[in-house]
């Protein structure tokens, strides 16, 4: 059917007298002045004539350099476009803007991806359009391209297109929809700051007294001087020169993938693995030189230092070389991340040590840091990272360096290096512009936890010493209420952009530990007490619990609900309690998103520590199914096509109509974030009684094909989901959860299992798909669910617990012997663990302890009647969640803390190094751990996984309350006891 270009203005519903639309292509006279057309007479759909390009399947280019310069007017490209065949091709559509500053190769593009037979309208909103580059801007344009190769593309042969009726034109809702501009983040003028450049001291003798005084700064010392013995105890750190030197498990598995590149990127790689283990290992074990004066511990750090002092520069190049096209330029590709973590250690370690230090290794240290800090400032000058020739202050990879050149400028205290500290304070000071004034990291709470780790720690060196000039942003004064906010109920977290985790750790974050010794008001004190159940056994933990002691706690905390504009954020929750409380996050998107992956108007929805609709989180970057993750069908959206390159941010405005306690409401324009969709609009309201509504309406450019996945809603049911229903109505439910779904047209309701890492591999997706092809689609999904009561809440604490028994049985037995446990023993038929005999420390554990509701029991007898103590030797690794148990005697559970039995990370599985605690139960409550008492006679003991989170188990003991935890050890395991595992000392 042919289209007069009248008709064509008709059906679009542009009113020409507003904006008039400029044609680009349209009869011979026009083709002719293409780079790679033909005039073609068939097919056409508008007019005598068609552009014909060939070369689509050939990897030829089509260019029009006619085109008029300035788009500024107007923000839709059309076009009609034929393609001879519906075997899925991407087309690259780029604009040359070329921008006299650069180097060249700056333009605008877009990724189309055509997969149809015949015609069909094109329109791309000019706001869909990536940059590349710094191109000059909409009104400097000067060639419009169509390529069918690069950007790692290939041509589909045989394919041939048309093009028909090229034109510029104006669209209201396009305005609506068009992304803000881009910011070019400031270069500051910072009032100048003629303070002595020296670090500071650590008040060490001051954090020493307190331990005396206070309780849980003496129990954390005392963890902290186990740790110092036991990793003292093994070799120290040393860098690798060959691939094959690298343990499998430590090597980034991108190197498969590199080619030619592998070994040197693996070797980049593991930079940064060794100088982040001086972190862990070398710095705890330099305190505790200078806390004891131990001869052996000062040896240990002398030793490494020796070692570290080989390592030039700390991080080598390569780390860009993660594919085998790369070649790196023959500077490299400057300093990194590995530069930070290992500028860091070494400078806290010296400061720690001072004159413990020999003074030949002092000055080797010095020098040391005097060639990074010349190699950071030569990054900047030369611009060798990408992310300063890109001038991107908002990536960690910038933020890092930058804090290892404030650090290195601080303890050198040398005058030469004033030039370079104020290009680190500047450097900072930039980030901090560059995120935004609400606190918010546009990296997302992975990489934003981690990167503002460092800057706070430079920070914190910056405002010791007098200059207090990354204090005064937006960025750090509500960094920890954004951090606040991404808690939601049961532990779990704001899971968006590659935030590697599902759930919060028991322990604050570094950067909030340190926001809190920054701030100037008790958010991030509040934040820390109530969010999380322990400090970290860190030397920062210890600096965190002596600073709290001096500032005081507070009750009052934030509005459990915000939205972050700059990320176009919004989270809330009833309230601040972890197991009843109802929560959800919604996502629009930002084109300031960094490492984004396609999760615009994604929802997710938790019912106390019940997930009901999540995400599917981020694998390893090594993982070969990571676009199964990054892109939408990961998530409770659409599941059109969508907008590429993925990783690009997509502006996807939210608006928030109403946000209170009770509940809220949101509109999320979601049209920008697909290739074939007109638009996409999504309605969300929620209510504390426990019900959530989402209304879609979705116009489609073309017939969405029958029986292909429409919508996506990745559930939290581990199991089978009972689906009902029939035409237009249909009704999924789970646990206490009912969904029910209303369409405009008929459709069906699937389900099936799709990988996450949410902690148990797999949860149940549902897809919605139409019965027939369809451009227009409107969906009602209502979630409604029973509001969690709080578990256990009727129980007595354990002190009421205590104060009923009476005197005479609130004792330890004498002389009762030590029971022992095998974990192996205790699992039953659940054929869901596994029994290992490869675990390091242990000759038989058991593993996969990773399911709610999941339990090990056993039968005990008791030959003396009084109090007796629980002890589990166990360990974990955080990336699994955060094992809570509860412990219930003959069916139940004794007192309210028993419930809700916290295991913190032990630093890893006991895969290959021995990671094994010896865990009291309560302990971390009470000074000794929880007291059972017990009469003579057999009982039943069962420990019930509930709030998920894997636990590696080796054996239990049950001792009496009398005896040390160390003699408990002692009796079943006396090495363990020997190395400290179970030693009890005062502070």
């Amino acid at each position: 059917m042919l289209r007069t270009p009248q008709l064509i203005l008709a059906l679009s519903g542009i009113v020409a007298a507003e904006t008039e639309p400029i044609l680009l292509l349209s009869e011979a006279e026009s083709i002719k002045k293409c780079e790679g057309l033909a005039v073609a007479e068939d097919p056409v759909m508008t007019g005598k004539t068609s552009a014909r390009w060939a070369g689509a399947g050939t990897g030829g280019v089509a260019r029009l350099k006619h085109v008029p310069n300035d788009w500024s007017a107007q923000n839709l490209l059309v076009f009609d476009l034929h393609s001879n065949a519906p075997e899925k091709k991407t087309i690259v559509v780029t604009c040359e803007s070329e921008n006299a500053k650069t180097k060249g190769g700056d333009y605008f593009i877009y990724m189309l991806p055509v997969s149809w037979s015949g015609w069909r309208e094109v329109r791309i909103p000019l706001g869909k359009f990536g940059n590349a580059r710094k191109p000059m801007g909409w009104d400097q344009i000067e060639s419009l391209n169509f390529y069918s190769r690069g950007w790692r593309i290939s041509p589909v042969p045989g394919t041939v297109l048309h093009f028909d009726n090229m034109r510029l034109e104006y669209s209201d809702k396009a305005a609506r929809r068009a992304p803000p501009p881009r910011k070019k983040t400031p270069h500051m003028k910072l009032p100048a700051w003629k303070g002595q450049l020296r670090f500071p001291g650590f008040p060490w003798q001051e954090i020493l007294e307190f331990t005396k005084e206070d309780r849980l700064a003496g129990n954390l010392l005392k963890k902290l001087r186990r740790q110092f013995r036991s990793t003292a105890q093994k070799p120290i750190v040393t860098r690798k020169f060959k691939l094959e030197d690298i343990p499998e498990g430590e090597r980034d598995g991108r190197y498969k993938y590199a080619g030619d590149n592998g070994e040197v990127f693996a070797l980049a790689m593991h930079d940064c693995t060794t100088n982040g283990s001086l972190n862990a290992r070398m710095v705890p074990v330099a305190l505790a030189a200078r806390l004891t004066e131990d001869k052996d511990l000062t040896d240990f750090v002398v030793r490494q230092l020796r070692e570290v002092k080989t390592w030039a520069p700390l991080q080598r190049p390569g780390w860009t070389a993660y594919d085998p096209d790369r070649k790196l330029p023959p500077g490299g590709d400057g300093n990194w991340l590995a530069t930070g973590y290992g500028m860091r250690a070494i400078v806290h370690t010296l400061s720690i040590m001072k004159d413990r230090i020999p003074q030949d290794l002092q000055e080797d240290m010095r020098a040391l840091i005097q060639r990074e800090v010349d190699s950071i400032v030569d990054d900047w000058r030369t611009e060798r990272p990408w992310f300063v020739r890109s001038d991107f202050p908002g990536t960690n990879q910038w933020v890092l360096p930058s804090a290892a050149l404030l650090y290195g400028c601080l303890f050198l205290g040398d005058e030469k290096n004033r030039d370079a500290y104020e290009l680190g304070v500047q450097n900072l000071a930039r980030t901090c512009v560059s995120q935004g004034d609400d606190g918010s990291w546009r990296e997302g709470l992975g990489y934003g936890l981690f990167s503002a780790e460092y800057l706070f720690w430079a920070g914190w060196a910056l405002a010791r010493v007098g200059d207090k000039r990354l204090l005064g942003f937006g960025f750090t004064s509500n960094f920890s209420d954004w951090v606040t906010h991404m808690a939601m109920p049961g532990g779990y977290c704001v899971n968006a952009f590659d935030c590697g985790a599902y759930r919060l750790s028991d322990r604050p974050p570094n950067s909030l530990l340190l926001a809190a010794l920054l701030a100037s008001d008790e958010r991030p004190l509040w934040a820390v007490d109530h969010l999380f159940p322990r400090i970290p056994d860190s030397m920062l933990g210890l600096l965190f619990r002596f600073h709290m002691a001096k500032a005081g706690k507070t009750d009052v905390g934030p509005e459990p609900f915000a939205a972050y504009p700059s990320q176009q954020l919004m989270t809330w929750r009833s309230d601040w309690d972890d197991q009843t409380a109802m929560g959800l996050w919604l996502r629009g998107g930002s084109n300031r998103d960094f490492h984004a992956h396609r999760d615009n108007g994604h929802i997710s929805i938790y019912n106390g520590d019940e997930p009901i609709l999540i995400e599917s989180g981020t694998p390893n970057y090594a993982n070969r199914d990571m676009p199964k993750f990054a892109k939408a069908s990961g998530h409770n959206m659409l599941q059109a096509e969508e907008v590429i390159p993925r990783g690009k941010g997509c502006h996807t405005p939210m608006t928030v109509k109403s946000l209170d306690r009770d509940g809220g409401e949101v509109l999320i324009d979601g049209t920008n974030a697909f290739t074939d969709v007109e638009e996409w609009m999504r309605e969300v309201k929620w209510h504390q009684d426990g019900w959530v509504e989402c209304k879609d309406t979705v116009e489609l450019n073309a017939p969405y094909p029958a029986d292909k996945e429409l919508f996506r809603f990745h559930t939290g049911a581990t199991g089978n989901v009972t689906i009902s229903g029939e035409g237009m109505a249909w009704q999924a439910s789970w646990s206490d959860v009912v969904m029910k779904f209303t369409g405009s047209v008929p459709y069906a309701v699937a389900q099936f299992e799709w990988p996450d890492q949410s902690g148990f591999g797999k949860h149940v997706c549902l897809a919605v798909k139409t019965v027939q092809a369809t451009r227009t689609v409107a969906l009602q999904t209502r979630i409604e669910f029973k509001r969690k009561g709080a578990k256990f809440a009727d129980l007595p604490t354990y002190q009421d617990y205590l104060a009923a028994l009476p005197s005479a049985q609130a004792k330890s037995p004498d002389n009762a012997p030590v029971l022992v446990l095998q974990a192996e023993e205790m699992i039953g038929k659940d054929e869901r663990f596994r029994i290992s005999t490869k675990k390091v420390g242990a000759e038989k554990a058991f593993l996969n302890w990773d399911h709610v509701g999941q339990k090990i029991e056993a039968e005990i007898e008791i030959k003396q009647a009084g109090m007796y103590q629980v002890l589990l030797k166990n360990c974990t690794g955080a990336n699994h969640g955060i094992p809570v148990r509860s412990l219930t005697l003959n069916g139940a559970v004794p007192f309210r803390e028993a419930g809700k039995l916290v295991f913190p990370d032990t630093g890893g599985w006991s895969n290959e190094t021995d990671d094994w605690v010896m865990t009291v139960l309560g302990e971390d409550i009470t000074d000794d751990g929880f007291q059972f008492y017990l009469t003579a006679g057999k009982h039943k003991l069962t420990l019930v996984n509930e709030g998920g989170g894997g636990l590696n188990v080796d054996y239990l003991i049950l001792f009496p309350a009398g005896m040390t935890k160390a003699e408990a050890v002692r009796q079943v395991e006396p090495n363990r006891a020997e190395d400290g595992s179970g030693e009890d000392e005062e502070p």
